[in-house]
């Protein structure tokens, strides 16, 4: 069993195309490509962590090409509540949660710090006990940054690495937590 993440699939909501520039004709081709490349990567043992907007199904952007598409992945799913996923009729979804792999504590949000929402607040509170922060929400903007947390005026924790899951930097695949990992290294290596 393996542990996989993605974020912002953003199923049946055809202006995301334009928004981010994906690279589809339509929200079937959208769906049908990123549902083939999860389960490509993925069985049915597997789990995969989706960080937010799973999918559209009652919005005036929602064209409806694959009405469940959770139905059609192999993958146990676990869902962040992402900033889109107030009209997709999931069922259980998590605020955040925090994982540890390889004596590494990775903080899972949708949306990173520092968070134009209110209700994400307490996640900054979090970052203290964390090594790294695994996210969506962004999109194309940005696959990794730093984030520094101010403690006080003019006085900030070490800034940790803020890995974006998301769809739109990965190919449009699912990422495998040792994959994370080796990601993490790297940018930690650098700083």
């Amino acid at each position: 069993m393996y542990q996989f993440f993605t974020a912002d699939c953003h199923f049946n909501h055809h202006n995301i195309i334009k928004y981010c520039k994906r690279p589809f004709k339509d929200t079937k081709s959208m769906n049908e490509t990123i549902i083939k490349n999860i389960n490509a990567r993925c069985n049915k043992d597997d789990m995969l962590f989706h960080l937010g907007d799973f999918k559209y199904n009652k919005s005036t952007q929602a064209d409806v090409a694959h009405k469940n598409p959770e139905l059609l992945l192999n993958p146990k799913i676990i869902y962040i509540r992402g900033n889109h996923d107030n009209n997709n009729n999931l069922k259980g979804m998590l605020d955040f949660a925090m994982i540890t792999f390889a004596n590494t504590k990775y903080l899972l949000c949708h949306v990173p710090p520092p968070s134009e929402f209110t209700k994400y607040s307490i996640i900054e509170h979090m970052i203290p006990y964390v090594d790294c922060i695994l996210c969506g929400h962004v999109h194309e903007k940005w696959k990794h940054k730093m984030y520094s947390k101010p403690i006080m005026e003019h006085v900030t924790c070490n800034p940790i690495p803020v890995i974006n899951v998301g769809v739109d930097v990965w190919g449009f695949k699912p990422v495998r937590i040792d994959e994370i990992h080796r990601y993490y290294q790297q940018i930690i290596k650098k700083k």
